[in-house]
């Protein structure tokens, strides 16, 4: 079928325009044209004890009993505001004769899902074989109106067949386009609620929109002028009806409710009946759920006790008397769930089975306890036959095939199984099952496991000995009476009752359940189709959600007649309306946030991930504390969310993180009154010191008694007091820059924490050294005027300073005088002048200069080089590996050294190693690279090795000792550590402290990234496990994520972590007349604290 509804887009081939044409009188008449195609592609043709059964995918038949049974569809249009659907007119259409001859069935009465099974018998309409009139007369039909959330909607039925009994014809309207008429006038029965949350005000758009082929034109109203009538004002999405004596029993699920983001509300029946007027109990709860629903927008209302404690409403269809709880849901009798009902069957308080501990329990452990593996997607199907040509199995077999994800394990009892199906159903509730299905017949205290064939079925003594413990299920059946909880403890109630086994909700009906012979979709099995296809097509999780929505998609899906009103009244949830269904199996969460904040304003972060590091979208997050702190909203992208609390005293406040298919986080945080900062202590210099070093830094101690963030005012000079130098640093020290020689400096630190208190230290003081310059440099190396100095030879003097400071030497040197500055600033008292010439005399001079810029210079030495000799040894070059070489391969298998004579002798030589990795002598060799095999390196170990050679002239010639290192054996740095404020304000210096330790103790660089756009790029190395303290300043408010990794002098980088820091809006400091002023008049400090 495919629907058009002209002019813009609504689904796919459905467009709809509306036109609205003025009445002379004034009111305003309204139209919306809709167009309709079939092909006989869309229907199913099947055979059913020689009739024509004809069917349409989730359409409806008609079932005026003996009539040709044909398919139907209901067509659900949400209309303009305050529009009542007056007329439907048929403007054009396209019809065609199918070639063949038809038997159609005629409709037959339904059957009850009882244990009474009574052959049906068969019915036909022998007036309308005696005609050539078409069945049904008219193709279209306008069903009258519906509404939800201040949408109207009108209900329009299609009939696409007509038949003609007695030609045996069937004709196929393939085009049909009509318009629906409509004016001003409706009084919808519901709107939506003022007070409503986001959350809920989506979960009905979404609901509206599923309903109707026109979702685009979904406008949801609020109804004006909508005070409170009997209710005193507030914001609750769940409410608690119960008596005044079992409030303290059902607090503890209120609490876990509003703990989670749910606002819950316990209101008792003693409250109602007192305040609201009607003809009996049950009206007066009717009208309270009203009040409830359209002031306080409570969507879930819990019934909370059996029949005796909350009345239920009885209706009759059928002949039957139905007791219903759907009479507090439809509150506006419309077909249509205004809100989500379930009922609570306990039997007073405790923990026991039936008690309101064990129903508790129950949700809790299904809710934050699951078992986390082979349970959420495990489901079981019992099916079994209504008759000799209705088998239940089918409807199971489409379910399964049509709603269940793959991934489910899907448990099988089935009529055709081999086996006793009462003990296999046994066992699989005892294995575990998160959803329950099951078709057979039953009554109040018995359901069928095939008790068509065989006979069998469950008592309510085998389900009082399930023994699934904590896998607990949700059971869904469409047989007859086992919901019928007016009666004493009926087979449903048992089952939710169990302490030790069971369930955690029940769906059933109160009385009987309805099926079509040899059909595997009407009446209840539509239903039952339904619950499933709400579930895991569409998404409603919520069981009470879930339970609504199936029921209203279903009853719109069919003939609108008593069956059909019957199933809609009776079907009852006995369970918490709110549950969150599992429909995947549990995740956890990986929350972070501050464990403490202060009385008072401040932003609150809180980060949510998955157990693999992944951040969290749409976590719903819910501060809570007591009636100071309700803070509600989503994670974003980032799985981040900030709050402003402003908790007015000290104590806990908690934070709850859920979404669907995790276990909820539930978290605390400490709420403490602020403190004023510790006195600054520890001066350094200690106070009135002598000899201090004019290039010192002053450093203190502080800290706070709530370990609050602290910052310093820092005064400093030759004056008495000192001057203001430095404000708002984090950091506790300072640097002067260098200082004068002899002098006496004053310094006081004032500390402030984040809550603008300070406390001020004393006045401390120190005196600089007296300096001296440093020594004269003496003892030179060769001495004064020495001969026959070797031309390799290095000259060294002796230095130092009187008062122990570092000098450094410039070194003058040559062989002129006065010689030439050849080094400059080096710390050591020797200097390498290379190889000299012979027999030539050198003068050098050293000037020495302490820290502070003072200097001494020595005297001019003077010294003459040996003369040339006769004969040269043997010189080396060219080793490898290099002197110093590091990160050498540990397979490297050979030393080697360039070894020339000046005078070409021949030459002996050797190479030795430590550790000995091999060695080498051979005799008469001329120049060349000459070779040694090693073997046997180790890791990281450091190798050294020579060389000798001996000609025969000049004797043995050793080399210096090279070295070299082999390669590490490398592992990445650990993660390295972040601390420092968590909380403070934009604009000022934070210090933050960062270390890590690596596997090699190699040392570390570090990079940051400081979470606004700027980083620290590397800097380092650093040893391993040595503090490293940052400093930065955050320009704007708000909240950041400091990111740090580490990496080694190979490059192997560390895992990153991560802290979370806010920059909340910076408090005013109030003079202390005005502080007493707030302290008297509370009030103002409230008033003060929205305004800045």
């Amino acid at each position: 079928m495919t629907l058009v509804i002209a002019s813009f887009l609504i689904i796919t081939n459905v467009q709809a325009q509306i036109i609205i044409e003025p009445k002379k009188s004034g009111e305003i008449k309204s139209n919306v044209t809709i167009s309709i195609e079939f092909s006989e592609d869309d229907f199913e043709f099947k055979k059913f004890n020689g009739y024509d059964v004809i069917t349409y995918p989730d359409g409806g038949l008609t079932t005026d009993i003996g009539q040709p049974m044909l398919p139907l569809k209901n067509i659900l249009v949400a209309l303009p505001s305050n529009m009542r659907a007056t007329n439907i007119r048929i403007l054009d259409f396209v019809e065609k004769e199918l070639s063949s001859s038809y038997y159609i069935l005629p409709a037959q009465a339904f059957q009850k899902v009882g244990l009474s099974i009574k052959k049906s018998s068969f019915s036909l309409n022998t007036d309308i074989s005696k005609f050539s009139q078409l069945f049904p007369s008219k193709n279209l039909e306008l069903n009258g109106m519906t509404d939800l959330a201040g949408q109207g909607i009108a209900i329009v039925t299609v009939y696409p067949f007509q038949y003609n009994s007695n030609l045996k014809t069937l004709k196929l309207f393939t085009q049909i386009k009509f318009e629906i008429e409509y004016e001003t006038g409706h009084s919808y029965g519901d709107y939506l609620p003022t007070f409503i949350s986001n959350n809920e005000k989506d979960t009905y758009i979404e609901k509206v929109r599923e309903m109707v082929i026109n979702p685009k034109d979904v406008i949801l109203q609020t109804k004006e002028n909508n005070q409170p009538r009997l209710i005193d004002p507030g914001d609750y999405d769940y409410v608690i009806i119960t008596k005044n004596s079992w409030v303290s029993a059902f607090q503890t699920l209120a609490d876990w409710k509003t703990q989670k983001g749910i606002p819950a509300n316990i209101v008792t029946t003693e409250s109602i009946y007192a305040n609201y007027t009607g003809s009996s109990n049950k009206s007066k709860i009717r009208a309270f759920i009203i009040d409830a629903h359209s002031n306080w927008g409570t969507t879930f209302f819990l019934l909370g006790g059996d029949d005796d404690t909350i009345p239920y409403h009885t209706v009759t269809i059928l002949g039957d008397d139905i007791p219903t709880d759907t009479y507090y849901s439809d509150y506006d009798d419309d077909w249509t769930c205004e809100v989500n009902v379930g009922r609570a069957s306990v039997t007073g308080t405790g923990s026991g089975n039936g008690k309101i501990g064990n129903f508790i329990s129950k949700i809790l452990n299904y809710e934050k306890d699951p078992p986390t593996t082979n349970y959420a997607k495990n489901i079981s199907l019992f099916g079994f036959d209504l008759d000799s040509v209705t088998d239940g199995e089918d409807c199971k077999i489409d379910i399964e095939s049509s709603y269940i994800p793959s991934d489910w394990t899907v448990t099988k009892v089935y009529d055709s199984d081999s086996g006793n199906h009462e003990d296999n159903v046994d066992t699989a509730v005892n294995n575990g099952q998160n959803l329950i299905n099951h078709i057979d017949h039953s009554n109040q205290y018995y359901m069928g496991t095939g008790y068509t064939n065989h006979d069998w079925g469950l008592d309510t003594s085998e389900v009082d000995d399930f023994s699934n413990g904590n896998k607990q299920s949700v059971w869904y059946s469409i047989g007859c009476w086992a919901s019928a909880f007016d009666f004493s403890n009926c087979i449903a109630e048992h089952f939710v009752r169990d302490a030790n086994g069971g369930g955690v909700a029940f769906v059933g009906n109160t009385r009987y359940g309805w099926y079509s012979v040899g059909e595997d979709d009407l009446a209840s099995l539509r239903y039952d189709r339904y619950f499933f296809r709400s579930f895991f097509n569409q998404n409603h999780y919520k069981l009470g959600d879930l339970f609504s929505d199936h029921k209203m998609d279903a009853y719109n899906s069919m003939n609108i007649g008593d069956y059909n009103k019957y199933i809609f009244s009776e079907l009852t949830l006995l369970g918490d309306p709110e549950l969150p269904l599992w429909m995947d199996d549990p995740s956890n969460f990986d929350v972070s946030h501050a464990d403490e904040i202060e009385v008072g304003s401040s932003l609150f972060t809180v980060h949510v991930e998955n157990s693999s590091g992944n951040d969290i979208e749409n976590a719903y997050v819910c501060l809570w504390k007591g009636d100071e702190v309700y803070l509600v909203n989503y994670t974003d992208s980032s799985g981040n969310i900030t709050f402003n609390p402003s908790p007015s005293t000290e104590g806990n406040m908690t934070v709850t993180v859920t979404k669907q298919d995790y276990i909820p986080y539930e978290g605390n945080v400490s709420v403490t009154s602020n403190q004023a900062p510790n006195t600054p202590n520890s001066p350094n210099p200690e106070d009135d010191a002598t000899d201090v070093s004019i290039d010192t830094i002053i450093s203190w101690n502080c800290s706070d008694p709530d370990e609050d963030p602290l910052t310093y005012d820092v005064y400093f000079g030759t004056n008495n007091p000192p001057s203001l130098v430095s404000s708002n640093q984090t950091s506790n020290s300072y640097d002067p820059g260098i200082l004068d020689f002899g002098t006496t400096y004053y310094w006081k630190i004032i500390a402030w924490d984040d809550s603008d208190a300070s406390t001020q230290g004393p006045i401390w003081s120190f005196t600089t050294i007296d300096n001296d310059p440093p020594n004269t440099p003496s003892n030179p190396n060769p001495n004064d005027g020495e001969t026959d100095v070797d031309i390799n030879s290095d000259i060294s003097w002796t230095g130092g300073d009187p008062d122990g400071d570092d000098v450094t030497y410039d070194v003058y040197f040559g062989t002129t005088s006065p010689p030439l500055l050849v080094s400059t600033d080096q710390s050591d008292t020797t200097y390498d002048p290379g190889t000299m010439d012979y027999l030539t005399t050198y003068y050098w001079q050293i000037e020495a200069e302490d820290e502070y810029g003072f200097t001494t210079i020595g005297p001019e030495w003077s010294f003459t080089t040996e003369d040339e000799p006769e004969n040269y040894p043997p010189e080396f070059s060219d080793e490898n590996p290099l002197n110093g070489a590091i990160d050498i391969p540990i397979s490297s298998s050979t030393l080697s050294v360039h070894i020339s004579d000046m005078e070409g002798d021949s030459f002996d030589w050797s190479i030795e190693t430590s550790p000995d990795i091999g060695s080498i002598f051979e005799t008469s060799e001329n120049n060349g690279t000459k070779i040694c095999s090693i073997s046997g390196l180790s890791y990281d170990t450091t190798y050294i090795w020579y060389v000798n050679a001996t000609d025969a002239g000049s004797g043995d010639t050793t080399s210096e000792m090279y070295q070299f290192t082999t390669e590490n054996n490398n592992n990445p740095p650990n993660k390295p550590t972040i601390t420092g404020p968590t909380i403070g304000k934009a604009g000022t210096s934070y210090t933050y402290s960062i270390t890590t330790t690596d596997p090699e103790s190699d040392e570390v660089s570090y990079y940051i990234d400081w979470g606004d756009d700027t980083n620290s790029d590397w800097i380092g190395p650093f040893d391993s496990g040595e503090i490293v303290n940052k400093s930065h300043t955050w320009v704007k408010q708000g909240s950041y994520v400091i990111k740090v990794k580490a990496k080694d002098v190979y490059d192997e980088e560390s895992p990153e972590a991560i802290l979370i820091v806010a920059m909340p809006r910076n408090k005013i400091t109030f003079n202390s007349l005005f502080l007493l002023l707030l302290e008297k008049l509370p009030f103002l400090q409230r008033l003060l604290s929205f305004i800045f």
